[in-house]
């Protein structure tokens, strides 16, 4: 049950997901809104209507764009902040657990073999662990958008996405078992070459 884990890793009060949900939205808004307005103005032009070009509409877009800046510090902050607090817990859940271990475990044991796979789980944990909050964030905002576009300018194609997402998922699982397995053989071959 990776997600489980996750949350259990990241450990955050409830409404941690829907503030992180709620920022990424606001600092991803310029990516996916500069399509429908390119799309827009592309439509107006062609029509000869150029009543579209205002101070309001120039500076809404203006604002949109600055907004980004502020809103990606403060989603890589909050990221970053619960990956280095997923570190700590995990370092110090080990660093527990290994002084509770026998000395003769410590003396059988290759010290840099296992000291090598603690710091390079850690980080991988560490790094996965971001990487996986960035990426359901990023990918719900985008399919909401993405399914709530479809559905006002062209209900019809919503039956593309009704084909599209399980064809999806079924590749994801496809390859998933490769990539687990050279995983896998990286791993064994790191910890072989640090023994």
């Amino acid at each position: 049950k990776p997600f489980t884990t996750l949350f259990w890793l990241i450990d955050r009060p409830w409404w941690y997901y829907p503030y992180i949900f709620v920022v990424y939205g606001i600092k991803h808004a310029p990516e996916l809104l500069f399509p429908l307005i390119v799309g827009y103005v592309i439509d107006q032009a062609i029509i000869k209507d150029y009543s579209f070009i205002n101070m309001w509409n120039i500076l809404a877009v203006a604002v949109m764009c600055l907004q980004n800046i502020p809103m990606n510090f403060i989603f890589n902050d909050s990221v970053s902040k619960t990956g280095r607090h997923i570190e700590r817990q995990l370092r110090s859940a080990l660093a527990r657990r290994l002084q509770q271990l026998s000395i003769s475990f410590h003396s059988s044991s290759q010290a840099g073999k296992l000291q090598s796979k603690i710091l390079r789980d850690v980080e991988q944990i560490h790094g996965a662990s971001n990487l996986t909050l960035m990426w359901i964030t990023a990918t719900l905002i985008n399919f909401l958008f993405a399914v709530t576009t479809v559905w006002i300018k062209e209900p019809l194609m919503l039956g593309f996405f009704a084909v599209l997402v399980p064809a999806a998922v079924v590749l994801h699982r496809v390859f998933i078992k490769h990539f687990k397995k050279q995983s896998h053989d990286y791993r064994t071959g790191m910890e072989a070459m640090s023994a």
